[in-house]
């Protein structure tokens, strides 16, 4: 191979992981994919790239703290492994962060080009009525759906559920079949879980976390069980209860457990740890209140 051209081990060495690239600089003999291998490895870094909207419409960024710094410079080693959008320019973790003003078109439309096996979250003031009605302009989800952006793969999406748009976002990302982390907030839909269904077949997904699901059923937790049994998966759904479960005949499916129920302010709430004979040391916990229900395993 040494008669290929550099750029061709260069490109090569770009899409490697670092563990591979690591062991190829390490155990190969010296060849040009050994030298380059290890450069990409020594050089490589991943940023992180804040959206923040000011007042009006206004957007600026942030990918760290050197002056002067924007997307279009950042090296051939560098990735964006996760994109935020967030409420406050104050959260950003540095102590002197540069920002730039640019786009939201122009900036959603270029980045897929740096992404790297990225996550991509919106802080959860973002999806509030009340925070789309002073800050966020209603057009930024018209924007993002629009844009290249939400057709790029992600391993990781912590995503409030705004319309169907938010439905079609997350059948795409399911359909590349690297997504290893799913967080849904804000009231979704029954058709929201005939996604997550295909997505629990996906043997990468090791985390699920669905809050005020409209409609928690027992052929949810039936499917999120049978997942448990089989990887080191962990889960946590909070929601309303389906009419149709029966807590009590779903508890009498388990090996073992225990329940206790606390009362205070006009309303009890039961809470339970259970054992199931087929998930070896794994616990499923549980509250009930009225109508909400939320159950969870995360060891």
């Amino acid at each position: 191979m040494e008669f290929l051209p550099p750029v061709f081990y260069d490109h090569l060495a770009s899409h490697l992981e670092d563990y591979d690239l690591f062991k190829i600089s390490v155990k190969f003999c010296t060849c040009m994919l050994t030298e380059v291998s290890h450069i990409h490895y020594k050089k490589r870094r991943n940023v992180t790239l804040f959206a923040v909207q000011n007042e009006g419409e206004e957007w600026i960024f942030c990918c760290g703290d050197k002056p002067n710094r924007t997307l279009a410079d950042m090296t051939k080693y560098e990735y964006v492994n996760e994109v935020a959008f967030l409420y406050n320019r104050n959260v950003v973790p540095y102590f002197y962060p540069f920002f730039w003003k640019d786009s939201l078109e122009k900036t959603l439309r270029v980045l897929p080009r740096y992404l790297r096996q990225a996550k991509i979250t919106w802080d959860r003031d973002i999806a509030s009525d009340e925070v789309k009605r002073y800050r966020l302009k209603t057009n930024f989800w018209d924007i993002f759906f629009a844009s290249s952006l939400s057709r790029a793969p992600f391993s990781e999406v912590y995503m409030p559920y705004v319309d169907h748009r938010s439905e079609e976002f997350l059948r795409q990302q399911i359909s590349f079949r690297g997504l290893e982390k799913l967080k849904i907030s804000r009231t979704s839909p029954p058709s929201v879980w005939d996604c997550i269904e295909e997505l629990l077949r996906q043997p990468q997904l090791n985390f699920l976390w669905i809050t005020d699901m409209f409609a928690v059923s027992s052929r949810m937790l039936e499917a999120l069980i049978n997942k448990l049994k089989c990887s080191k998966f962990k889960f946590d759904i909070r929601g309303k209860k389906h009419s149709d479960f029966d807590l009590r005949k779903w508890r009498a499916d388990f090996f073992s457990g225990q329940t206790e129920e606390r009362s205070g302010g006009g309303s009890s709430v039961e809470l339970g740890q259970l054992f199931h004979q087929h998930l070896a040391s794994r616990t499923i916990r549980y509250y009930h209140s009225g109508q909400k229900i939320g159950i969870s395993c995360y060891s």
